[in-house]
């Protein structure tokens, strides 16, 4: 997991200190080993030079992104197609969803699966919370109108719960460092929540 020295950038810089430019030629395709869909995939944070994707396979996996451009990792342990993937801040864990109504908490490094989550219901989408003092949280948008908030540290209920959408989540996006997010529904409405209020601001 370590981020590599040995290349001609350094992936170690302050995000917007390296000058991009847009892609002119396809420089790698990775192969999955089976021909299911890629469900979801989500680059090592900050250094992005590793990154997982989630398959209609059941599968998620763990490919490096500059040296051989190799398979390191398969995750193994849900039953049905990956809905949603997210690291945490520092890459050391992730969750994932799947259409077998699990959330999986797992370790990035050794593979283990250090927590499961359950509601009945599809997990939609997921995300941990980008700030230092609430990194081990997470939430969850459901197939119905929920949204959960996790605690990564302590068991496997719901710490919070926001239900104000009428029909399933589609997305959850963090805005002001953590502070508030932004939520997407399937009941045609974009809404703003203050994290740990359960009352939409807008």
């Amino acid at each position: 997991m370590h981020v590599p020295q040995d290349l001609d950038i350094d992936l170690r810089k302050e995000v917007g200190s390296i000058t991009n430019y847009i892609p002119r030629k396809l420089v790698h395709t990775w192969k999955s080993p089976t021909s299911r869909a890629i469900t979801a995939l989500r680059f090592f944070p900050r250094s992005g030079h590793v990154m997982l994707s989630g398959s209609a396979d059941n599968a998620i996996r763990l490919w490096d992104v500059y040296h051989d451009r190799e398979l390191l990792r398969s995750f193994d342990g849900h039953s049905k197609a990956i809905t949603d993937i997210s690291f945490n801040t520092d890459g050391t864990q992730f969750v994932s969803g799947s259409f077998d109504r699990w959330i999986k908490l797992w370790n990035t490094e050794t593979g283990q699966c250090q927590g499961r989550f359950t509601t009945g219901k599809t997990p939609h989408c997921l995300v941990f919370n980008p700030s230092p003092e609430n990194s081990h949280e997470f939430l969850v948008g459901l197939s119905d109108n929920r949204i959960l908030q996790y605690d990564s540290r302590s068991g496997d209920e719901p710490v919070q719960e926001y239900n104000h959408h009428l029909a399933a989540i589609n997305t959850i996006t963090f805005v002001e460092g953590g502070q508030r997010f932004l939520t997407t529904s399937d009941d045609r409405s974009l809404r703003a929540w203050e994290y740990h209020i359960p009352v939409p601001i807008k």
